[in-house]
């Protein structure tokens, strides 16, 4: 995944080798603590508790914690992944129900996921990961476009 020039103790929300780290915002500006998120209950009290936040790093969170609830439940079959994806997004969706970019994102990782229902289970989840890391190249990409724009004027 690029870095995007910034150092990745900063960047809000880190995906490294399948795992989801973010930055707990609600400690910001005083301390600067990274907390794991592996499970449902953890991805809905990040959002929640407002530990993530912001319309572009909600749409990430919510691609990333998609994935990372499916590696840490283990799934033994698409189907049951697929059922876990489903609980999860609306459990996801719930926490902050105006949130556009979260619906986006939940929703796309959703589509795919019904897309290739019939891949083999780890061939899936490596796709719903590149899936994830898509979602993180596209928002990344249009903040930088909005700072480049906004720079000019």
């Amino acid at each position: 995944m690029k870095d995007y020039s910034m150092k990745s103790q900063l960047r809000p929300i880190i995906w490294e080798n399948r795992k989801l780290r973010i930055i707990d915002q609600t400690l910001l500006p005083t301390s600067l603590v990274h907390i794991s998120i592996e499970t449902l209950e953890q991805a809905e009290e990040a959002i929640k508790q407002l530990k993530v936040r912001g319309a572009p790093a909600l749409g990430i969170f919510a691609g990333f914690a998609l994935v990372s609830i499916l590696l840490y439940r283990k799934p033994k079959t698409v189907s049951e992944a697929i059922d876990i994806l489903e609980q999860s997004a609306d459990t996801i969706k719930k926490t902050r129900p105006t949130a556009v970019n979260l619906f986006w994102a939940t929703d796309r990782i959703l589509k795919i996921a019904h897309k290739e229902k019939d891949q083999e289970l780890n061939k899936f989840l490596l796709i719903l990961e590149q899936e994830a890391m898509g979602i993180y190249e596209k928002e990344t990409k249009a903040c930088k476009q909005i700072g480049i724009f906004g720079r000019c004027y």
